[in-house]
């Protein structure tokens, strides 16, 4: 993997979860729904980028695989408290 590659992939990253930051702090993103969809998205990108860019590092390919897991098990945890509110 070379520079480049590192730098789309962070840029990526970074502008995914700046917006996502973004709406939040502006209170764009009112609906639980909403912040679930957008966690969703940036878990979808995460594993995109660990499943087709070839990365050289296994310590950033855990550290990735990790965070995706992390927002994955948010998602399902906030819908499993939710579910059993009803």
């Amino acid at each position: 993997m070379n520079w480049p590659n590192v730098v789309v992939i962070a840029l990526a990253l970074l502008f995914s979860f700046g917006l996502l930051a973004l709406l939040l702090k502006e209170k764009r993103i009112d609906s639980e729904n909403t912040i679930r969809f957008a966690c969703i998205a940036a878990g979808l990108l995460i594993v995109i980028i660990v499943a087709f860019v070839p990365i050289a590092n296994d310590k950033a390919s855990s550290g990735l695989i990790a965070l995706g897991g992390t927002i994955f098990g948010y998602v399902i945890c906030d819908v499993a408290k939710k579910r059993e509110g009803e």
